[in-house]
């Protein structure tokens, strides 16, 4: 009886290795992307500004002329001002070469700020933003961010 108990710990814990290895372990870059993308898209519904400050580069810089601190502020002052942001990602192209990621990502936003529902980003509109990643410090980081008109395939 008390083989069969060990041989039954055994391969459960056989199992749960196999299971992280493979969820958490085995994964290749494109799937941590994703994941990073998901993490920021939740952290900017819940308002998250903790969240969000472990997904940017320390050296963040984008096109708008915004550095990391900028990009932060930025956001507190939005999220004081809306309520109830939900995004809805319509689609996602990830470059991945080597240490760089280029995430194409097209998306729709809604909820209210100021009390008035968002009238310029319905959710049968969308924008385009090109999320630039890099790895510091064993995890991928944004260092920055693009506009763009049309999702690139």
């Amino acid at each position: 009886m008390r083989n069969i108990l060990v041989s039954v710990l055994v391969a459960v814990l056989i199992g749960a290795v196999v299971y992280v290895l493979s969820v958490y372990v085995l994964v290749d870059d494109e799937t941590r992307i994703e994941r990073r993308i998901e993490k920021g898209r939740r952290a900017i519904e819940e308002e998250s500004l903790l969240t969000l400050a472990t997904l940017i580069a320390e050296d963040y810089h984008d096109e708008f002329g915004q550095d990391r601190a900028m990009v932060l502020g930025g956001l507190r002052s939005f999220f004081q001002s809306t309520e109830n942001l939900k995004i809805h990602i319509k689609s996602r192209n990830i470059n991945v070469d080597e240490s760089n990621v280029e995430a194409h990502i097209e998306f729709a936003i809604s909820g209210e700020i100021g009390g008035e529902r968002l009238k310029d980003l319905r959710p049968d509109e969308t924008v385009g933003v090109t999320i630039f990643f890099s790895e510091r410090g064993g995890s991928w980081k944004v260092i920055g961010l693009s506009r763009f008109q049309e999702v690139p395939r």
